[in-house]
């Protein structure tokens, strides 16, 4: 880090961290974060609430007419957003405006070396309402859930002018609105952009990190993610049969439950004797209430659920939420495939750049040899701004993301399906977080 640099940009509202010299570049970050983000009241009395929570839900199918005539339907998500201190934000957003944020976010900062998260994949969805396009439609809404979280996790992301148009009430797509980037107007700039200007600026404080081996570095990188996702695919082919085996359970229960339904009402209408009543005209119920099958029900559950399961918490569905969560990793890493692709692009328009730069030297074109080096001045100056947002910003802040994610796949598994310490299922996760190794 340059330390103790007095900047001043021409709005005045950003500024460089100046209160010591650091130990870390994360410590530093820290320290320019607080100094120049918006302020986020504290929470006053219960301190372990987190300040921010967003999630998405309450997924809602409406009808539009067509283009070509009829009416054709989308889905609509409700994102909920809490803040501790301010009202709590309600928007609703289709799919197609999430893809629309997503490129504006990228647009912006992936020439930067910024991670922008995935969306969840776009699969063609299941017509009709029946359980396929239901469980489709919940996917879906736990994937934009882990997309809203990323987002407000990055500090430049959630300070982001399209970020913050749509989170705004009035952008909400269920009021015939649609959201459009304020990015596509001409007059838009990064002055106008609080995450884009605080970003750069921090940006420029900064040194270019392994300024010779960036490169390579980044290979090794790309092979690590080949790694990743050799075992995510795996793990998913899993996971889809275990949800596979579990729609089936949920069908055979459906099953079961539709013949009890039958049986039950034969018993109502036709069995007397045999279900406690004596014979003849008088009804005499003979079963104590206490003994009766409603008491006898509620009581073995109350022991399964506390000797056995501990928790209120249903074992089923956990083949759904692991594949919600491995898909959502393995698209992120196509996202950072997408970072490391504009990193090769610029690699080669330099190379490009330095052969001409050669052939007017060569051929001693002396004002066409000075627009290209100052052309390759500035695509290098870029590659080197690309390589402190990529090392210094986004593998860290990917590799928490990444941390997060299997946080919540593995504490699903643990806590959906492991009755006991020693579960099989239960150790493997254990086993597989101390082999982690993350940071």
């Amino acid at each position: 880090c340059k330390q103790n640099l007095d900047m001043r940009p021409s709005s005045g509202t950003v500024t460089a961290a100046t209160s010591g010299p650091p130990s870390s570049v994360k410590e530093w970050l820290d320290q320019f974060i607080a100094q120049n983000s918006p302020p986020v009241p504290k929470p006053q009395t219960n301190t372990s609430v987190s300040p921010t929570s967003i999630w998405v839900e309450d997924p809602e199918t409406y009808q539009e007419q067509a283009i070509l005539g009829g009416q054709k339907g989308y889905v609509s998500y409700r994102i909920m957003f809490k803040q501790v201190g301010r009202d709590q934000i309600t928007v609703r957003h289709r799919y197609s405006e999430f893809e629309t944020l997503r490129k504006t976010l990228r647009e912006t900062y992936a020439p930067l070396g910024i991670y922008v998260p995935a969306l969840p994949p776009k699969y063609i969805q299941p017509p009709g309402k029946g359980s396929a396009a239901d469980e489709y439609i919940k996917e879906r809404t736990q994937g934009l859930s882990i997309f809203c979280e990323a987002i407000v996790a990055s500090p430049w992301l959630r300070n982001d002018r399209d970020w913050k148009e749509f989170m705004k009430p009035a952008a909400t797509s269920s009021l015939g609105d649609t959201f459009t980037s304020k990015s596509n107007n001409d007059d838009a700039s990064a002055a106008d952009n609080y995450g884009e200007k605080m970003l750069r600026a921090a940006l420029h404080q900064l040194e270019v990190p392994y300024r010779s081996t960036m490169p390579q570095r980044i290979e090794d990188v790309k092979t690590e993610m080949a790694i990743i996702e050799k075992h995510a695919r795996g793990l998913m082919d899993k996971a889809r049969a275990l949800q596979n085996c579990e729609r089936a359970l949920q069908i055979a229960q459906e099953a079961v439950g539709a013949q009890l339904g039958l049986w039950g009402e034969a018993e109502k209408s036709q069995i007397r004797a045999l279900a406690g009543r004596a014979f003849g005209e008088r009804d005499c119920n003979i079963i104590r209430p206490q003994e009766s099958a409603y008491a006898s029900i509620e009581a073995t559950a109350d022991v399964i659920k506390t000797k056995a399961l501990g928790e209120e918490q249903s074992p089923d569905r956990t083949g759904a939420t692991l594949v919600v969560v491995l898909e959502q990793e393995l698209a992120n890493i196509d996202a950072l495939r997408e970072l490391f692709k504009l990193h090769d692009d610029m690699l080669g328009v330099i190379e490009s750049l330095t052969s001409k730069c050669a052939k007017a030297e060569k051929a001693n074109q002396l004002q066409s040899l000075s627009d290209l080096k100052r052309a390759l001045d500035d695509k290098r100056a870029n590659l080197h701004t690309f390589y402190k947002g990529l090392a210094l910003f986004s593998l860290p802040i990917f590799s928490r993301h990444r941390a997060a994610t299997l946080r919540r796949l593995l504490g699903s598994l643990v806590s959906g399906n492991c009755y006991a310490p020693t579960y099989p299922l239960r150790k493997s996760c254990a086993e597989f977080f101390l082999r982690l190794n993350m940071h």
